[in-house]
């Protein structure tokens, strides 16, 4: 039973260890020259975006279903927290000091911020606009903006080679998971970070949607992911 016990932490390690990868493989010089390390630090193990069309030459990464439910969740639990107490505060006041009424409230009202802080940062569109033949993240149309060196990820489309879809093991203190990230790669092997995300199907079918509307490659590091 031990022998078996310890055979599966084996593989556990083994498949949640970094592999080697060998950007040959896709027989690019690009590809080579670009890295093949995470662009970004930050990790998430639910489903982050899903990818539009708002029309024949623009797609854009919004915030899925289970991001809009997980960041309600924190928001309307604290509101639903500073309501019933402010209520019970309403219908028996006696006794009740300052800091008392504060701080329940309080704590209700950094739930409902800290929902709304997350949603306000996945919440930021990814936007490949053909017609412009640009990539920028915001919310911002490029027509209020005077300064477009101001945008963030502002990327010409005609330097994009190829699309890089990476994983990462992120280890918690709770619990420890798969995060996925894409990147653009331009003609320069330089890169553009567009998002994280927790389920890598989904990614990696929405890559193949965009590498087919910008008509560049998709380079997966781990196809069995």
């Amino acid at each position: 039973m031990f022998e078996k016990l310890a055979e599966k932490v084996r593989v556990a390690v083994a498949n949640a260890a970094p592999q080697p990868f060998d950007p040959e493989v896709f027989q690019d010089p690009v590809a080579t020259a670009t890295k093949w390390t995470p662009a970004s630090t930050s990790g998430t193990n639910m489903r982050s975006h899903r990818l539009v069309e708002d029309s024949a030459d623009r797609l854009v990464y919004r915030p899925a279903a289970s991001v809009k439910v997980f960041c309600g969740i924190f928001f309307f639990l604290g509101l639903a927290c500073s309501l019933a107490f402010a209520l019970g505060v309403a219908q028996d006041s006696e006794g009740k000091g300052f800091p008392e009424v504060l701080l329940p409230i309080g704590f209700g009202g950094l739930f409902m911020a800290v929902g709304a802080g997350m949603y306000w940062g996945f919440s930021s569109p990814r936007v490949f606009d053909r017609r412009r033949g640009l990539y920028w993240k915001g919310r911002k149309s490029l027509d209020e903006v005077m300064n477009l060196a101001e945008i963030k990820g502002l990327t010409d489309l005609r330097q994009v080679h190829a699309l890089q879809v990476l994983r990462r093991w992120v280890r918690g203190n709770k619990s420890s998971y798969w995060t996925y990230e894409l990147n653009l790669v331009l003609k320069d092997a330089s890169r553009t970070h567009v998002l994280v995300s927790g389920h890598g199907p989904s990614l990696r079918e929405e890559a193949e949607r965009l590498g087919q509307f910008l008509s560049v490659p998709v380079w997966v590091a781990d196809r069995s992911a």
